[in-house]
């Protein structure tokens, strides 16, 4: 502190840390989780398609053996923990 006649009656040197805003920083941490959502999202949907695109190729092969007169059967094999598993004899 300056006095009017120009002497310092005090003075100190502190290094206090920047004060954030709470605000903000709830912003950003929003965002950032909104960004992870919309790309677990894409991914997610990059998988459905995929699984989309060969559930239709191999419905696709089975209508042309059926088409071609070739007897196909579908039997359903169960096994422990892990659902059901589909095995496709010609």
């Amino acid at each position: 502190m300056i006095d009017k006649n120009g002497k310092v009656t005090y003075w100190g040197i502190s290094k206090a840390k920047p004060v954030e805003n709470p605000g903000t920083v709830y912003k950003e941490k929003m965002q950032k989780q909104l960004e992870e959502n919309r790309a677990k999202k894409k991914e997610e949907e990059k998988l459905k398609e995929k699984r989309l695109e060969q559930a239709e190729t191999a419905e696709q092969l089975l209508e042309q053996l059926k088409a071609d007169n070739i007897a196909v059967t579908a039997t359903k094999i169960p096994e422990e923990g892990k659902g059901t598993q589909v095995d496709y004899t010609i």
